[in-house]
């Protein structure tokens, strides 16, 4: 794995705080959408959701999230940050090393997104009284985002 940052201090002030990852949180969902969306429409003639129930037993329309999800480990894992983490100067290291994120670390992120949302959002709120500014998500993968100073 690269070096993309060097080790990151327990004291350190440099971690995204909620309002500059919540920012990029929504450039990312806008940069998703143009993935997911268009696909959508492909797959389906649509970009309604009128048909739920067949939505969620047609796997072709799957294929877009699945592929969003996907672009979304891979931004992590080769450039440390999102597109809306690099718009806002922010990345994704490794807590204890300082590192870029490995393939299963990122992964586990991911999924950590999950844990972080169906609590009502409780893990992503956490950001706000961390002390390192961690969502549930970064705590299950061993991450933190950090701003890059530019």
């Amino acid at each position: 794995m690269i070096d993309i940052t060097g080790p990151v201090e327990k004291e350190s002030k440099d971690y995204a705080g909620f309002g500059r990852r919540c920012a990029a949180a929504l450039t990312d969902l806008a940069f998703i959408a143009g993935i997911y969306l268009p696909f959508l429409f492909v797959l389906r003639g649509t970009f309604s959701f009128s048909h739920s129930a067949e939505l969620i037993t047609d796997i072709y329309s799957f294929l877009p999230a699945v592929l969003s999800l996907l672009v979304l480990i891979a931004f992590w894992v080769y450039r440390a940050a999102t597109p809306g983490k690099m718009m806002l100067a922010t990345k994704v290291v490794d807590a204890k090393t300082g590192l870029g994120l490995t393939l299963p670390q990122a992964t586990l992120r991911c999924i950590g997104y999950l844990v972080s949302f169906l609590p009502c959002g409780l893990g992503f709120a956490w950001i706000l009284w961390d002390e390192r500014r961690q969502g549930w998500h970064d705590k299950l993968a061993g991450t933190v985002v950090i701003t890059t100073g530019r």
